[in-house]
């Protein structure tokens, strides 16, 4: 079972990659994006990828490469959990540098359910392979529920 609903061909298709862009050093930017705009309204018709479990997700990131290497300029990772009534959306920043955020210690932070007009959680700057990793491995509900009176955690029960 693959960790995406997506064909190898689909993914393929959906993955967008602009064409290198290069600067007067001799550097120069690649954008690599889940379809062709950001999906702002959540939509789940536009292009995406699909866990197992249903929940889908999409990123738009932008690379720097130089000779020798590369360096990850910003990101944009979202995904959206279908089962989770109380987490609708996890969503992964990282700012370009200069940005706004870099003043008040955000170019690098998170928005659990909440866009910018609710607040930022800063984080550590994460590889666009790590958040990827997170979504496809590390962001899944634990199947616990904690009982008040004991302060103790229980399996739940299983859903109907």
């Amino acid at each position: 079972m693959g960790l995406v609903k997506e064909s190898p061909q689909e993914v393929h298709r959906i993955l967008k990659i602009s064409r290198w862009r290069p600067d007067l050093t001799g550097a120069g930017q690649v954008d690599i994006a889940v379809g062709d705009v950001r999906n702002f309204r959540r939509d789940p018709t536009f292009p995406r990828f699909t866990r197992q479990d249903g929940s889908w997700f999409d990123f738009q990131l932008t690379i720097r490469v130089v000779t020798g290497g590369y360096s990850v300029v910003s990101y944009d990772f979202e995904i959206r959990f279908v089962h989770q009534p109380r987490l609708g959306f996890l969503r992964f920043d990282l700012n370009p540098p200069g940005h706004g955020n870099d003043e008040d210690g955000l170019r690098s932070h998170l928005h659990l359910n909440v866009d910018d007009d609710g607040f930022s959680i800063p984080t550590p700057m994460l590889s666009p392979f790590e958040v990827l990793d997170i979504f496809l491995h590390g962001v899944s509900p634990t199947g616990r529920v904690r009982r008040l009176e004991s302060g103790s955690l229980t399996a739940a029960p299983p859903e109907p």
